[in-house]
C-alpha cells in the first residue's frame, strides 16, 4: 500500500531522481524529459490499482531505464522483475532494488521465471515487435495473475503512420520463421486493430486514453485485464 500523503506524481519524481543518481545510460537525462508524454495516464492508473490491491510482483517487459518499474515498486514494495532485448538499465539500480533482470527476447525465447505477475508493464514495446503480435500477447497474458493488470502504451498509427515494413499486422511473420531481428519501430497499430487483437487473445480493455506525445503525435495508453 502506498503512503497516502504522497501523490503519484511524487512517486514518479522520486523514481526519476533515483534513476538519475544511480549511473544510468547517458541518454536517460534526455529521455526522462520525454517519457511522460508517451504514457502520461498510466502512472495514475498504476497508483490507484496499487492502493486498492496487494501487488506482490511486477514484470516490466522492455524495462529500458526502469522508470515505471521503479515507480511501481516504490508504491507497492513489490518484487520487481524486468526483461529487455537490449540492456539500458543501470547495474546500480538493479542491485539497490534487487531487481530480477534478464536479457530476454520475449517474442522467441523461453521466459526466465515460472511466476504470475500482478502488474505487467508493456510500454513502448509493441511497435518494436518483429513477429506477429498474437503469440507474444498470449505469452504475456499467461504470465498475468487472475486479477492482474497489463499497462500498455504504443504510438497511435492514425498520427504516426504504420511504418514501411508491412501493410497490416497480419502480414508480420510467424515466430517459427528465421528473420533478421531489428531494434526499431517495425509496425504501428491503429485503434481498430488493437480492439481486434486484444479480443482475439482474450484481453479486456479496462481503460484507454491518448497520451499527448509531442507535436500532436499521440500514443495509446491502455489498461488490460483477462477477458
Amino acid at each position: 500500500m502506498s503512503n497516502t500523503t504522497m501523490t503519484y506524481k511524487d512517486y514518479l519524481d522520486q523514481a526519476q531522481s533515483e534513476i538519475s543518481a544511480l549511473n544510468p545510460n547517458g541518454y536517460y537525462e534526455t529521455y526522462k524529459k520525454y517519457e511522460f508524454g508517451y504514457w502520461q495516464y498510466i502512472p495514475n492508473w498504476i497508483f490507484r490499482y496499487c492502493q486498492n490491491n496487494n501487488v506482490k510482483n511486477t514484470l516490466d517487459v522492455g524495462v529500458a531505464y526502469g522508470t515505471l518499474a521503479l515507480f511501481t515498486k516504490l508504491i507497492s514494495s513489490c518484487d520487481l522483475y524486468g526483461v529487455d532485448f537490449v540492456k539500458y538499465i543501470s547495474d546500480d539500480l538493479v542491485k539497490k532494488y534487487d531487481i530480477k533482470y534478464q536479457i530476454n527476447n520475449i517474442e522467441i525465447e523461453q521466459f526466465p521465471w515460472d511466476i504470475k505477475f500482478d502488474v505487467i508493464l508493456f510500454t513502448e514495446i509493441m511497435e518494436h515487435l518483429n513477429y506477429n503480435i498474437l503469440p507474444t500477447l498470449l505469452k504475456i497474458k499467461s504470465l498475468l495473475s487472475k486479477n492482474g493488470k497489463i499497462f500498455l502504451s504504443t504510438p497511435d498509427a492514425f498520427f504516426w503512420g504504420k511504418c514501411n515494413e508491412y501493410k497490416n499486422w497480419q502480414d508480420m511473420p510467424d515466430i517459427s520463421k528465421i528473420i533478421e531481428i531489428k531494434d526499431q519501430h517495425i509496425y504501428q497499430f491503429g485503434e481498430t486493430e488493437l480492439l481486434e487483437i486484444f479480443k482475439t487473445v482474450g484481453l479486456k480493455f479496462d481503460k484507454i486514453m491518448w497520451a499527448d506525445g509531442f507535436n500532436g503525435m499521440k500514443h495509446f495508453n491502455i489498461q488490460l485485464s483477462k477477458g
